[in-house]
């Protein structure tokens, strides 16, 4: 049961969702196109990429983009430059290293090693859930910005 304030604090959010989604989607399918071409990312999930599975029912079900969320397999798996990647990414102070999703800020996630971290790792591969996938909620920051930011990390490969 949500208390008072929550109720306000949601219906308040909900006069802005749409704009929020707009451009959400816009950054983050920006994003997902510039990071399917570049030559360190083996592999880019997000429904807006006509090649993801599902594209034409995501895109026949969905309105005005789709979502903020993406993610990613890097081409590298070793431990050591994934870890530069993701210091690198801090270092810009544009991407927050984290857990959380649907913040105004990106936050760059490696479920691995969060909130996959129970699971086996025969589990995991069943998943298809690598070391080296990577998860981006894209927040309200310019979508070249953090396209620079993350080519810069992903030069360290």
């Amino acid at each position: 049961m949500l208390s008072p304030d929550e109720c306000y604090r949601a219906i308040q959010e909900l006069k802005t969702l749409e704009l929020r989604w707009k451009r959400t989607s816009e950054s983050a399918q920006a994003i997902a196109e510039h990071l399917n071409i570049h030559d360190q990312i083996q592999a880019v999930y997000y429904p807006g990429l006509p090649g993801h599975t599902g594209h034409d029912v995501v895109k026949k079900q969905m309105k005005n983009g789709f979502g903020s969320v993406l993610a990613f397999d890097l081409m590298s798996v070793d431990t050591s430059l994934m870890a530069k990647f993701v210091s690198s990414l801090q270092e810009s102070q544009l991407v927050v290293f984290g857990e959380s999703l649907g913040s105004p800020e990106t936050i760059l996630a490696h479920p691995v090693t969060m909130g996959h971290r129970s699971l086996t790792q025969a589990h995991l591969d069943e998943l298809k859930i690598g070391n080296n996938l990577f998860r981006l909620s894209v927040g309200f920051e310019e979508p070249a910005d953090i396209i620079r930011v993350l080519d810069q990390a992903l030069d360290i490969f």
